[in-house]
């Protein structure tokens, strides 16, 4: 792997965020991390709000659009592209993963088979639970909601409930004041 002068600068912008801009309080470096992320080349929306302990990876192949929430200890991975749309909710401890091992060799070391990548989307006002990890190559759909402690490992469709690992549909979200007639 070939250290450019951009690769050696994307790489100290991304210890610094992940070593200092991340873990200080929100009070004082709540507003200073969109900014931040924009700096590392991320794509960063209006009203973001990023708590303590993320940690990015790939920066330049991050979108983050108005009105995301991404709580404590959340981990970016957008080595691979990364995409959460308006209004997603990243619950705390959760992994968003788009670069990993390859394995199709069961006679060689894991770690000696290079890597696969795919990129993850969040859909718009969709809700990834706590503790939840979402893989490679994985879309959750708009206004879905992840169950804490899930592993997404396939496409969740637009409007649904799932949890479990891995996640599976348990049910539709339905909109229950239209369900019921507004009041």
């Amino acid at each position: 792997m070939k250290y450019t002068p951009r690769r050696v600068l994307d790489k100290a912008l991304e210890l610094t965020f992940n070593g200092l801009i991340a873990i200080g309080p929100n009070r004082v470096f709540g507003r200073i991390r969109p900014h931040f992320l924009r700096a590392m080349g991320a794509q960063v929306g209006r009203n973001v709000k990023l708590s303590r302990r993320i940690k990015v990876l790939g920066a330049r192949r991050l979108v983050i659009e108005d009105d995301v929430a991404v709580a404590n200890s959340v981990i970016l991975d957008a080595r691979g592209a990364l995409t959460l749309e308006r209004g997603a909710l990243i619950g705390f401890e959760s992994v968003l993963l788009t670069f990993t091992h390859a394995w199709p060799d069961p006679e060689r070391p894991v770690h000696l088979q290079g890597s696969v990548s795919a990129p993850v989307l969040i859909g718009a006002n969709a809700w990834v639970g706590a503790r939840v990890f979402v893989l490679p190559g994985a879309t959750i759909g708009r206004s879905s909601v992840i169950g804490a402690n899930s592993v997404v490992s396939k496409n969740v469709p637009p409007m649904s409930v799932a949890a479990g690992t891995p996640a599976q549909v348990v049910s539709a979200r339905v909109d229950r004041s239209r369900a019921q007639g507004e009041r």
